[in-house]
């Protein structure tokens, strides 16, 4: 079973994984390869649009 998380962020790729929240969360479970990070960095669409996005791209 397959545990994917769909996030947007407004900041770039590294602040995100070193600053934010749920990116230090996510990095404490990188080595769970059940956990799928799906995460558009520098985001400037609205969140219906990327979890769409995620939701066709299956």
């Amino acid at each position: 079973m397959k545990i994917e998380f769909i996030s947007a962020t407004r900041l770039s790729e590294e602040l995100f994984w070193n600053k934010s929240p749920l990116g230090i969360s996510l990095q404490r479970l990188r080595h769970d390869t059940r956990v799928i990070p799906r995460i558009t960095f520098n985001n400037q669409k609205g969140l219906p649009i990327i979890y769409n996005d995620a939701i066709l791209s299956h």
